[in-house]
């Protein structure tokens, strides 16, 4: 008998999706599943909750600009615990460079 994919392993492979995240998104358990009717912010709480983000941890050296980025450029509501939490931390992130891809705002980052 051959091995086939899946519909969702073809999903993950396409768009390098790993195992986990993928796990997650389909998953019955949880307050988000995808089978819910999902609002903008439950959709970028489900983003910023994703294994691929695992390395992405919050400093308390960035705080202070975290919440600048917060305050000026989120639109929406940042789930998952606050910016002291790496799905806060992903979540501010990805609206802000929404953002800027949108080109609805220009942000100036200092760097030294």
């Amino acid at each position: 008998m051959p091995l086939r994919p899946i519909d969702l392993g073809r999903i993950a492979y396409r768009y390098y999706i790993n195992f986990e995240t993928m796990g997650a998104l389909t998953s019955r358990e949880g307050a988000i599943r995808l089978d819910n009717k999902l609002t903008d912010e439950m959709v970028l709480a489900l983003i910023s909750a994703a294994d691929e983000f695992e390395n992405i941890q919050p400093r308390e050296a960035e705080m202070e600009e975290l919440d600048s980025l917060a305050e000026n450029y989120a639109v929406l509501n940042i789930k998952g615990g606050g910016l002291a939490t790496r799905e806060g931390k992903t979540n501010c992130l990805l609206q802000v460079c929404c953002m800027v891809f949108c080109g609805m705002v220009r942000v100036c980052i200092d760097i030294f």
